[in-house]
């Protein structure tokens, strides 16, 4: 559902869902399911309080990184948004933090 839900956050052009044109990759960090997700397009910013309804801010050129971390007790979402060469940029670095992920119920 937050998949869905972040790219309804993005416009693209030609009329494609977001969805669509969005790169999906899944793996597995220390037994732990990761889902990746890469969309760039115009970024719709929620301009209201409650973020689900109300009018937005259109910011083209943007990108959305972000992840699903399936834990045993509750997912873990980790979320980058911005311009699309500020997310490239720091694209590593977010892989990077994805690799040291682990889970400990201590």
């Amino acid at each position: 559902m937050n998949l869905k839900r972040w790219y309804g956050q993005f416009k693209q052009p030609g009329g494609k869902s977001s969805e669509e044109v969005a790169e999906l990759e899944k793996s597995i960090v220390n037994d732990l399911p990761i889902t990746v997700t890469h969309v760039t397009g115009t970024y719709l910013k929620s301009m209201s309080p409650q973020m689900m309804s109300g009018p937005v801010e259109e910011n083209p050129g943007s990108a959305l990184l972000a992840a699903v971390i399936e834990t045993p007790a509750d997912p873990w979402f980790i979320k980058m948004v911005g311009p699309e060469k500020t997310v490239g940029h720091w694209r590593q670095s977010f892989y990077d933090l994805l690799s040291s992920v682990k889970y400990d119920v201590n």
